[in-house]
């Protein structure tokens, strides 16, 4: 029983150290790569201490967010299926290639051509440019939110709206007395005033018995219409 959970408390222990090394291991990666272009910009360049390590940090960013987008991108693609919804993955696909060209041009080109005088013109140009994809990132990224948030809002607003109607009493159409012009919600209101006041009865009566002339005289056949008829189309009490 001591042994069980004791290799118990083991593979728990062993499944968080795993959790939490694969966590870290991705932030750790871009280590070897941001310290050699960190060298190359130092010892070739001869950059300033600051300059050198903002562009071995943002170089490692770029690459970081360009695998990070690409593959949202793709996630979101094979979501949302229509033209119209899709963004585009070929961005974030080249601004990853232009981080492997800057890293492989900082630390393995000039490693072989070294003081070759084109070599290090083209590594110059290329981390001049950086601000170019990193710029297309920033603006395709805030599209995709912005996409993101458009699917959203019609299925919020269209929830409200059916909660609204839901939340909104049923109201009969409106009906006015002819006698005294007196007007109500639904024809149950106006019935009742037919209780109380049996006399306003004989103008709609006249009415209704005009409409179904007329009605029979067109085409055959009455058509009880429920607003015309007293007492939801029944003939009270005579």
């Amino acid at each position: 029983m001591i042994f069980k959970k004791i290799n118990e408390w083991i593979r728990m222990w062993e499944a968080s150290v795993i959790n939490l090394l694969s966590a870290i291991a991705p932030w750790l990666a871009p280590l070897a790569p941001a310290y050699m272009t960190y060298q190359n910009c130092r010892g070739v360049f001869e950059f300033p201490e600051w300059l050198a390590v903002a562009l071995a940090v943002l170089a490692e960013i770029l690459g970081l967010a360009s695998i990070n987008t690409a593959l949202t991108f793709w996630a979101h693609n094979r979501k949302y299926t229509l033209d119209k919804h899709k963004v585009p993955l070929w961005i974030p696909i080249t601004a990853f290639v232009f981080y492997l060209m800057v890293i492989g041009t900082m630390n393995v080109v000039l490693e072989i051509w070294p003081g070759d005088r084109g070599v290090l013109i083209l590594a110059r140009a290329l981390l001049l440019a950086m601000v170019i994809p990193a710029g297309v990132l920033i603006a395709v990224r805030a599209a995709h939110t912005e996409i993101i948030e458009g699917l959203r809002r019609p299925a919020t607003q269209s929830t409200t709206q059916h909660e609204g109607e839901e939340r909104r009493p049923a109201r009969g159409k409106a009906q006015a007395c002819l006698a005294c012009g007196k007007r109500f919600n639904n024809q149950q209101g106006l019935a009742a005033h037919f209780k109380h006041l049996p006399a306003h009865r004989a103008p709609h009566f006249a009415a209704h018995e005009a409409r179904v002339r007329v009605s029979s005289t067109g085409n055959g056949q009455s058509e009880l219409a429920g607003e015309g008829a007293p007492d939801g189309g029944k003939h009270g009490e005579r």
